[in-house]
């Protein structure tokens, strides 16, 4: 991720509450406008920036995290994804199974 200092603009590593982030092995990346996704080797998806249309499935609409949370729709049922995509202001995913979300 790139960020912007008062001196110049730098590479900086994302963290995640509680190190669950760090920890989650992420194997895909996917960017649209004001947003990124995440898959984790586990199948877990995970969000960060822009939610204004809900693509990063995560219940708090008005907000924008400050760090990658975790989607928790797949996971509460038992639904491990395969690979995600991103559009300008909207994202999908495909599970192991070959369903579209």
């Amino acid at each position: 991720l790139i960020e912007y200092a008062s001196d110049n603009k730098y590479w900086t590593q994302l963290k995640g509450m509680n190190g669950k982030f760090e920890r989650a092995n992420i194997v895909q990346v996917r960017c649209g406008v004001c947003f990124s996704l995440f898959l984790d080797r586990r199948g877990r998806i995970w969000g960060y920036g822009s939610n204004e249309q809900q693509q990063l499935g995560i219940e708090c609409v008005d907000c924008v995290p400050t760090h990658p949370l975790q989607c928790r729709y797949f996971t509460q049922r038992a639904i491990r994804i395969a690979r995600i995509e991103c559009g300008a202001a909207h994202s999908v995913a495909l599970d192991d199974k070959g369903n579209a979300y």
